[in-house]
């Protein structure tokens, strides 16, 4: 690699930049988007199930085959 192939020959690297973690909220303290992990869609909703619904439950469930 160029950074080893720089080190066997005693060149000096570049300083490494430190980046500080944010303190808290953006700069803006405006609202933002939801991130995909934050939005919920309408698949996240509780969904009727056979469980669920009393007026439609489920029959006994069929083997592979038959």
């Amino acid at each position: 690699s160029l950074v080893g192939l720089r080190l066997s020959r005693g060149e000096a690297l570049p300083k490494a930049r430190v980046v500080a973690p944010r303190d808290g909220r953006p700069k803006d303290g405006g609202p933002h988007d939801p991130s995909p992990s934050e939005h919920l869609s309408s698949h996240d909703a509780p969904q009727q199930t056979s469980a669920s619904d009393p007026e439609h439950p489920a029959g006994p469930a069929a083997e592979e085959g038959e």
